[in-house]
């Protein structure tokens, strides 16, 4: 909790310092700013960067994505409708360190504000009979579950091409590296006949504890304003 908390104090600030270097960049000399698209392993989005140096620059991006599936497993002696939604939203506070004049290859560090989830619901649509024991598929319950990361995420990574266009008003832009999202959060919840399946939470963040990197690519389109 203390971490959570450090890392929203952390992301405030660099929004902040990030501003007022723009802002007495523009005092000091005119540097140009950049519009990205986005298209990666987070989902769509959208950056705005400002040069505040020769080999340094700022960015600000969100990326949403959402899918939602259904599902209806046959491998059971009942009819089991099954559903889950994958929710990828995120908010980027990022710092591009270029090696060289020609600014062709970055080291790139920042924190991410993660909203994403996986969430999804499963339950019979027909009566069970056990034995002699019938039970009716309003009775047999439901299965709701929720994996979530933490919310706020370091990130480390290098890049290809610069954010900001040089020559040209149009550039084109690759990033690589990993978001350390932290062991997920599990819910996991259950009522009816089912109800002891809800017991299954610890197990189930004990296993998926280990899954604490996300590896993360995109490519950017950029355009200089």
């Amino acid at each position: 909790m203390e971490l959570q908390k450090l890392s929203k104090r952390l992301i405030i600030l660099l929004v902040i310092v990030c501003l007022q270097v723009s802002v007495f960049g523009q005092e000091e000399k005119s540097r140009p700013m950049a519009i990205g698209l986005k298209i990666g392993t987070t989902g769509p989005g959208l950056e705005v960067s400002k040069q505040i140096c020769d080999a340094i620059d700022i960015r600000l991006g969100s990326t949403y994505f959402k899918t939602t599936m259904n599902m209806t497993p046959n491998n059971y002696d009942v009819d089991i409708q099954a559903d889950m939604t994958i929710v990828s939203q995120t908010v980027s506070v990022l710092g591009d360190f270029y090696n060289g004049e020609k600014r062709i290859f970055r080291f790139t560090g920042g924190l991410v504000y993660n909203l994403s989830s996986i969430f999804g619901s499963a339950n019979t649509t027909e009566s069970y009979t056990m034995g002699e024991v019938r039970i009716e598929a309003e009775d047999v319950g439901q299965i709701t579950y929720d994996f979530t990361p933490n919310l706020i995420n370091p990130y480390v990574g290098v890049g290809f091409g610069s954010i900001i266009p040089q020559d040209k008003k149009l550039s084109l832009s690759a990033d690589v590296g990993m978001l350390y999202i932290g062991p997920p959060n599990v819910t996991l919840e259950a009522d009816g006949f089912v109800a002891p399946t809800a017991s299954q939470e610890d197990l189930i963040r004990s296993n998926i504890s280990q899954m604490t990197l996300l590896p993360v690519l995109s490519l950017q389109l950029n355009y200089k304003f």
